[in-house]
């Protein structure tokens, strides 16, 4: 070691730190179920959409009183619109649709603009079957990004209103 350069010999002193450990944690074992699966028992369209809203809450509270989304339908057949003020919580007969507001959410006017609702879509066909159309959000700033797929009737969210408390 006589031989060496200062720094050499410095870094021949030096302790070398261990590797990080890099392995993956280890699940519990109450997560998984005894056959080795994981729980899928809630299909993904029975998500309950207070659990997980389409954006982070914002730091201003929303104003009380009941909410409103202001839906638009399209007849495609004959160019009709009709808007319609559903409360959430309520459904609303549109020709051979129903549809439910589940879930209303708008951000605050200092925030990005973003109007998002959680509806359900339901047909009555005219033998009387009933037949789930569409589960899932709605952006009112992006109406194809989650949209109704049907050959007659498209629905997209316009708005939430809240009303004034009584």
């Amino acid at each position: 070691m006589a031989g060496l350069s200062p720094v050499l010999r410095a870094q021949e002193q030096e302790e070398v730190a261990p590797a990080p450990d890099l392995t993956a944690p280890e699940i519990p074992s109450d997560a998984v179920e005894p056959g080795g699966q994981l729980d899928e028992s809630q299909p993904p369209d029975e998500i309950d959409p207070f659990l997980f809203p389409p954006f982070p809450p914002s730091s201003v509270a929303e104003p009380e009183g009941p909410k409103t989304a202001v839906l638009r339908a399209l007849e495609k057949i004959t160019a009709r619109i009709t808007d319609l003020d559903v409360p959430v919580g309520d459904s609303v007969p549109f020709k051979a649709l129903t549809i439910t507001v589940r879930t209303c959410h708008k951000r605050p006017p200092e925030e990005t603009p973003e109007t998002s609702a959680f509806l359900e879509v339901v047909e009555t066909k005219p033998n009387g079957d009933v037949v789930k159309l569409f589960t899932g959000w709605m952006f009112a700033s992006s109406p194809g990004l989650s949209a109704l797929e049907h050959p007659v009737y498209d629905v997209w969210v316009i708005d939430c209103k809240t009303l004034a408390p009584e």
